[in-house]
């Protein structure tokens, strides 16, 4: 297995966040895209809570609600640190994590 450190980018956006004029998910998967990242999932809640307290489930979203989306990317650390700053600046809400990882398959 090579040396390289991995990360696992994970960013959590309200799905109905805004990023000049388009969704904030659909912009930061192009926006990694465009990077030249290694690739990247956008994942949708089907549960959950945050900091609010509020539990919300996808059988009682309405008009006024939504879900969060996860959007999942796993590169090298020098690819992915370098765009935490302009993630960050696409966000009006939401949470960036970074954490290290091990692959035990290979990459295609």
């Amino acid at each position: 297995m090579s040396a390289t450190q991995l990360l696992r980018l994970r960013v959590a956006v309200n799905e109905r966040d805004m990023h000049e004029g388009k969704p904030t998910y659909s912009c930061l998967i192009e926006y990694l895209q465009s990077k030249g990242i290694a690739g990247a999932t956008v994942c949708r809640s089907i549960e959950g809570f945050g900091a609010s307290g509020i539990l919300r489930d996808e059988r009682a979203i309405d008009a006024t609600s939504s879900l969060t989306l996860v959007i999942e990317s796993i590169d090298e650390a020098g690819r992915l640190t370098p765009l935490l700053d302009d993630l960050h600046s696409m966000m009006c809400s939401g949470l960036i994590t970074v954490e290290p990882v091990e692959i035990h398959a290979p990459l295609v």
